[in-house]
C-alpha cells in the first residue's frame, strides 16, 4: 500500500500512537544518525541525533535508540525485560561502548584485530562483570586465537580450550538465552 507521506496520515493509516523517523547519511567518512519519536499530536517525544565514524557504531545507535523510546513511552518494565529491550545486556554506557569496540575488531578475522577485540571484551567485564554477551565474546576471540594458529602447543592449546570452557559457564549462567554463548560451546565441543 502506497503510504502518505505526512506524517499524521501515516499514524492513521497504520493505525499506530507513535511513530519514529529517522535518517542516516555519510558524510566524508562519518556517518550522521538521526531519528525523532513522535506522538499523535506529531510532538517530539523522544529524539537522537549523533556522529559516528564507523558502520559498528550503527548497532550502538539502536540499542540508543530503543533505550529512548523506552524511556520516553514510560514503559514499566522490569530491569530484564528493559536489558533484552534495549539488546545491551549492560546498563553501564561505558562498558557496552568498550562492548561495541570489541564487535568492530572481532569481524575482521585475523590476529590483530581479535587480539583488539580480545581487550576490548576484558575492559568491558572489568566495568560489568555481569555482561553475559561480554564473557560469550571473549571466548570467541580465544576461540579463534586458537583456530588461527592450528600448530598451537598442546601444552598452550589445553590452558586456552579450559578459559573457553570457563567463560562460555559464566555466560550461560548469567543469560541462559545468550545464543552466542551456546553457539561458541558448540564450536569447543565439536572442534
Amino acid at each position: 500500500q502506497d503510504l502518505p507521506s505526512d506524517p499524521a496520515a501515516i499514524m492513521r493509516v497504520l493505525g499506530v500512537d507513535y511513530l519514529l523517523l529517522g535518517k542516516a547519511m555519510r558524510v566524508g567518512d562519518r556517518n550522521h544518525y538521526e531519528a525523532e519519536l513522535l506522538d499523535m499530536d506529531l510532538a517530539i517525544v523522544g529524539e537522537s541525533s549523533t556522529w559516528w565514524d564507523d558502520e559498528t557504531s550503527m548497532l550502538y545507535m539502536r540499542g540508543s535508540l530503543v533505550d529512548k523510546v523506552v524511556r520516553a513511552l514510560q514503559i514499566p518494565y522490569l530491569q530484564d525485560e528493559y536489558l533484552r529491550g534495549t539488546g545491551r545486556g549492560t546498563d553501564n554506557a561505558e562498558a557496552y561502548d568498550r562492548f561495541i569496540e570489541g564487535l568492530g575488531h572481532l569481524g575482521q578475522h585475523n590476529d590483530v584485530s581479535n587480539n583488539l577485540a580480545r581487550l576490548s571484551f576484558e575492559q568491558t567485564i572489568a566495568l560489568d562483570d555481569r555482561f553475559a554477551a561480554a564473557y560469550a565474546r571473549l571466548a570467541q576471540t580465544l576461540r579463534m586465537q586458537w583456530a588461527l594458529n592450528p600448530g598451537m602447543d598442546e601444552s598452550v592449546s589445553s590452558p586456552l580450550l579450559e578459559r573457553i570452557r570457563s567463560l562460555l559457564a559464566r555466560s550461560t549462567s548469567l543469560d541462559s538465552g545468550l545464543a552466542i554463548g551456546y553457539l561458541e560451546k558448540g564450536y569447543i565441543e565439536t572442534a
